[in-house]
């Protein structure tokens, strides 16, 4: 599953924010050197650095002092949006919208 998400999208939050799901708490240089190694990623430490606490503005990561993990607030608000389109695919209660 994981594998699928990477193929999907090779951007730096996403290969963060699975990086993250994977393994926590991790610093910024942990998260950079992962990105260089395990998905090949060439991206400065300032670009990750960058990114890490745009992802924290956003409510996405959260940190206690160089470590950084996954809001677990966000991962429940995406994990019950995902619970409600798969309800949503397995019955027939599809809603029909006019085009």
């Amino acid at each position: 599953m994981v594998n699928d998400l990477i193929q999907v999208s090779k951007n730096s939050n996403h290969l963060i924010v699975t990086t993250l799901s994977l393994e926590y708490p991790l610093s910024i240089s942990a998260i950079f050197q992962r990105l260089k190694i395990r998905y090949k990623k060439i991206v400065t430490y300032q670009a990750v650095h960058k990114q890490v606490w745009q992802l924290c503005k956003i409510g996405i990561l959260e940190h206690e002092g160089k470590y950084f993990k996954l809001n677990f607030d966000w991962v429940k608000k995406y994990k019950a949006f995902f619970d409600f389109a798969e309800s949503t695919y397995h019955s027939d209660k599809r809603l029909e919208f006019p085009v």
